[in-house]
Order: structure tokens, then sequence, then C-alpha cells
């Protein structure tokens, strides 16, 4: 294709895409699905401090069968190690 007819766009968008790939902390695009979901919230919740260390630990155990069901209390004296 002559010169003068090319469109620039495609291959500036395209650099953009990867100087931000290389160069950011967000996860890259998870394939749709609750899988992917899944994958790109393993890779943010390591570093929020919007959950407990035990929460942390549950989410990467994969097992929540033992995690205490919705309101329940910590018994008084324990503490939730590793929150934050």
């Amino acid at each position: 294709m002559p010169e003068d007819r090319r469109d620039l766009t495609l291959s500036v968008l395209a650099r953009e895409a990867v100087i931000a790939a290389i160069t950011t902390d967000t996860p890259a695009a998870a394939a749709p699905g609750p899988v992917g979901a899944a994958v790109a919230l393993g890779a943010v919740l390591p570093r929020t401090t919007a959950l407990s260390g035990r929460e942390r630990a549950s989410w990467r155990s994969g097992s929540t069968a033992s995690s205490p069901g919705p309101g329940t209390r910590h018994p008084a004296g324990s503490s939730d190690e590793g929150a934050v």
C-alpha cells in the first residue's frame, strides 16, 4: 500500500496496548466467564487490604468449609492473624 494511503491508527493502538501491558500492575484481561473472573480475582486479592488474613488464606486454600458463617463473631480474645 502506498505510504500516503496508510492508516497508522492500528499501529499506534497496538504500540500503546503493549506499553500499557508492560508498564502497569493491572492484570491482563481474562477470559470471559467464572474461570476468567476467578483468575483475575486471584491476581488482585494478595494485594488488597479489604480482606482479613483469614479471608485471604481461605481464598488461597479454595475452601470455605471451616469459615464462620455470615454474622458469626470471633471468640473473645481471638485475633485475625495477618489482618491488614
